[in-house]
């Protein structure tokens, strides 16, 4: 199996500040990193510039939970084109049905579904609403919902 975390959307400054915040200030969450780390092959997979996100790596220092980075100037297509989660299950040398997605956005829950990927969707209250997350193999409030007895 592989875990993608995807942390962009809206502006970025904006969304990265309050994600980063909620995710990172919980012990739960940051267990959730080292657990996905031992059981999975985690990749990141982001439509962010490699740039921003080295910056983000700085401040949070969770570079090294990801075996695998794809960034927005890594591919042509943009999500909901499932080209950066095709490209990072083959940097993994797994199949796409292998791959799990964890995913905020209704562009991204669209590319990891297109991708043949299972998607669980965190919304933010900005988009929670959105079509897209019916696609969804399952909706959570946050990650803290997410356990592997429950989900997997």
């Amino acid at each position: 199996m592989l875990g993608f975390l995807d942390c962009r959307f809206a502006t970025k400054e904006f969304w990265l500040g309050y994600w980063l915040k909620s995710f990172l200030s919980s012990v739960r969450a940051n267990y959730f990193l080292f657990v996905q780390n031992l059981l999975f092959f985690p990749a990141l997979v982001t439509s962010t510039e490699k740039s921003y996100l080295d910056l983000i790596f700085e401040k949070t220092g969770i570079a090294g939970y990801f075996d695998i980075l794809v960034t927005g100037d890594m591919v042509s297509h943009g999500k909901p084109d499932p080209e950066c989660y095709n490209l990072a299950a083959q940097k993994l040398s797994v199949a796409a049905s292998e791959c799990l997605v964890f995913e905020d956005a209704p562009s991204g829950i669209l590319a990891g579904k297109n991708a043949g990927m299972k998607v669980i969707a965190v919304p933010s209250p900005y988009v929670k609403g959105n079509e897209a997350f019916q696609k969804a193999d399952l909706i959570v409030d946050t990650l803290r919902d997410i356990t592997l007895e429950k989900n997997c």
